[in-house]
Formats: C-alpha cells, sequence, structure tokens
C-alpha cells in the first residue's frame, strides 16, 4: 500500500504533466495531423482544376493524405475519388444506353441542382405541381440546358469558394507569426508555412485537371443526367458543338495516361509531410497557436467539401433552354420528345425498364406521335 507521500507525490507528478500537456500540447497535434485524410481528398476534388495554384489550405490529416494519395497513385493511377458522393445515370441521347457515372464533377452537378443551382421559375412550377396533387415527390421535371458560347469547356470559373481558400491561408499566417512577434519564437510560423506551401503544391498538380476533364469537347452529341428511376428532376445537357462530351466524363477512368514519373513527385511531397511531422513533434512552446492554425485549416476544409457549387466551377458551362414540369413521367417525356426529338424517347429505358404499357405504349414503340401529351403543366 502507498504511503501518503508517495501518493502525494505520484498526484504532484500527474498534474505537472496534464497541466505540461495542455499548456503545450505537442503530442495531440502530431496525431491530429494522423487522422481526416479522407476529408482533404474531398476537399482537393472540390477545389482543384485552375491553373492558378490551387488554394486548399493546411489543415490536420494531411499526412494521412499524403500517403493515402501515393497508394492511390500507384495502384489506381489516379488522385481524384475513386466514386463519386451521388450516384448518377448518364445517357446520350443519340444512342439511349444509360451507364452508371465515376465522374466527381458530374455527381456534384446533380446533387448540387436542386438545392443550389436550380432557376427559380423551374423550381416554382414544380412546387406549384407538387402542392395541386398535394405529394412531396411525384410528376417529373425536365430542364434542358445548352452548353454555354460565353465561356471555354473545361476551364473553371473561380467562385467564393475558391477565393476563401487564399484568405484562410492568410488568416492561418497570422495566427502563426504571433509567438514569433512577441516572443521571438520563429517555429510555429516556419511549420505553418512550409505546411500551406505542400498542401498548394499538392493540390496544384496538373494531373488534377487531366482527371477532371478527361473527354473530348466541342461536342454535338446531347446528354441526361439523373439519379436513375424514380428520380424528380433530370437534366438534359445539349452539345451544340461546344460543350465536354459528359459520356466520357462519366467513365473518367477509362483512357486516362499513366501517372510515370508523376508517382516520384507525389512521393516526394509524402515525404516531405512526413518531415513535417517529425517537425511539429519536437515543437514544445506556444504549440496551442499550431492547434489554432490546423483547427482554422480544417473547419475551412470541412465547408470545401460540402459546399455546393455551380457548374461553371467544374468547367460546364451552360445556359438555360427549356423546362417540362408533369404529373407523370411519361407525359413529361412526351412533352420533351415534341420539342427536342428523340431526347424523350432515349430516356425511357431509364424511367422504363420494364416497358412501357398501355395507351403509351404506341408512342414508346415510335408508332404514334408525342402530340397528345399531356398539358397538365404549362412549359416555359
Amino acid at each position: 500500500m502507498s504511503s501518503p507521500i508517495a501518493l502525494k507525490k505520484r498526484n504532484a507528478a500527474t498534474s505537472v504533466s496534464l497541466r505540461s500537456q495542455w499548456s503545450n500540447p505537442s503530442d495531440i497535434l502530431s496525431l491530429l495531423l494522423l487522422i481526416g485524410g479522407d476529408v482533404i481528398r474531398i476537399a482537393l476534388a472540390q477545389q482543384t482544376g485552375d491553373t492558378f495554384p490551387t488554394p486548399v489550405v493546411f489543415s490536420f490529416g494531411w499526412v494521412a493524405y499524403a500517403f493515402t494519395a501515393i497508394l492511390s497513385a500507384v495502384s489506381n493511377d489516379r488522385l481524384m475519388p475513386g466514386a463519386p458522393d451521388t450516384s448518377v445515370v448518364v445517357s446520350s441521347t443519340g444512342f439511349g444506353h444509360p451507364r452508371a457515372n465515376l465522374s466527381w464533377i458530374l455527381g456534384r452537378l446533380v446533387r448540387d441542382f436542386e438545392s443550389y443551382w436550380m432557376p427559380d421559375f423551374v423550381r416554382r412550377d414544380l412546387e406549384d405541381m407538387l402542392r395541386e396533387i398535394g405529394k412531396p415527390k411525384a410528376g417529373l421535371c425536365v430542364t434542358v440546358f445548352e452548353a454555354s458560347s460565353d465561356a471555354v469547356a473545361g476551364v473553371p470559373k473561380r467562385d467564393i469558394y475558391w477565393y476563401s481558400g487564399y484568405l484562410v491561408a492568410m488568416l492561418q499566417l497570422v495566427i502563426a507569426i504571433i509567438p514569433w512577434a512577441i516572443w521571438d519564437e520563429w517555429e510555429v510560423f516556419v511549420v505553418t508555412a512550409a505546411g500551406t506551401l505542400l498542401a498548394f503544391a499538392m493540390g496544384s498538380l496538373p494531373r488534377w485537371r487531366e482527371e477532371r476533364w478527361n473527354c473530348r469537347r466541342a461536342t454535338r452529341k446531347n446528354f441526361t443526367l439523373s439519379r436513375g428511376n424514380g428520380s424528380q428532376n433530370v437534366l438534359v445537357i445539349l452539345g451544340e458543338g461546344r460543350g465536354l462530351d459528359l459520356e466520357d466524363l462519366a467513365g473518367f477512368v477509362e483512357g486516362v495516361r499513366p501517372l510515370g514519373w508523376k508517382r516520384l513527385l507525389i512521393a516526394f511531397i509524402a515525404v516531405l509531410w512526413m518531415v513535417l511531422l517529425i517537425t511539429v513533434s519536437g515543437i514544445k512552446q506556444h504549440t496551442w497557436f499550431l492547434v489554432a492554425v490546423g483547427t482554422v485549416g480544417m473547419v475551412h476544409t470541412i465547408i470545401i467539401t460540402g459546399a455546393p457549387r455551380k457548374p461553371e466551377w467544374f468547367g460546364v458551362h451552360l445556359k438555360y433552354r427549356d423546362h417540362f414540369v408533369r404529373k407523370r413521367v411519361i407525359d413529361a417525356l412526351k412533352a420533351l420528345d415534341e420539342t427536342y426529338p428523340g431526347i424523350g424517347r432515349s430516356m425511357l429505358p431509364t424511367f422504363f425498364p420494364n416497358g412501357v404499357r398501355g395507351v403509351d405504349a404506341d408512342w414508346a414503340a415510335g408508332k404514334a406521335k408525342p402530340g397528345a401529351a399531356s398539358q397538365d403543366q404549362t412549359k416555359s
């Protein structure tokens, strides 16, 4: 049994250890750099693609991501996420063969449509139809866009989320310079500056652009994008000789050039991250400033991963052309086909995989014109 004196000494030592850890948490900071690699990868998928240095900020998780990137580069020859976070069915209206989407860009394009960039007047027509029939989801809304002539396909238009990376990086450097300005301790600033440079270097690799837009350009094909059978919304995109080939984009892993020597560059950046990790573990003073820098970076990174983006940021520049809202899916497809021949029928395999029966069977089989399309909702 411990004596009162020994117990008192043990409690004092524990108190000193806890006080030291909470005063300068260097060990936990090193650990934080090793978690959250998946978040970094998604943030890179969201932010990269511009020819200017990509502002993906220094935060927790970078060391873990750096070595995950090596594994992905060696095993899959790619940096972009292996699968989008939204299931999308893509088809070329000339052939009508639906295919599963593997493109991060197209997944986010469809995910953000309803919540962020759907035209207001289209949303009003859809809400009016749903309110009329008293259901939260029914029928079909088809929105038609054409490739815009005002911008070059595959070249992103920078948005507030992209620019925010630079502002956050500057804020992190301001936080990191405080120990240098007050106590003449420059280590925190050097680590923050080095982490920022490494993050920018990884995000600025040209490989990101190659993978994001691995498709033919100036296509005249037309495409449909949806979440598949049961979707409330369908996007129709007309190539018009100036858009991206979205069918190519959907299978982005096909035809991507091997990384080759670029694997060595990725590995070199990963080694530098490891050096930074070792350096961080050696810092014993003012580490709360590094924790603050990492926390600011992680908050921004999380915001970026889930941020809704408009199509132009993904290099898909669109111009509104038309929309059709109907209480029945088949009526929406008929109305669409009447204005844009062949496009409505091209979506039949997606929405009617077992075929169309009843009074609409003749139209689906091409034996009747779509003039009988229901007029239960005004087309605009």
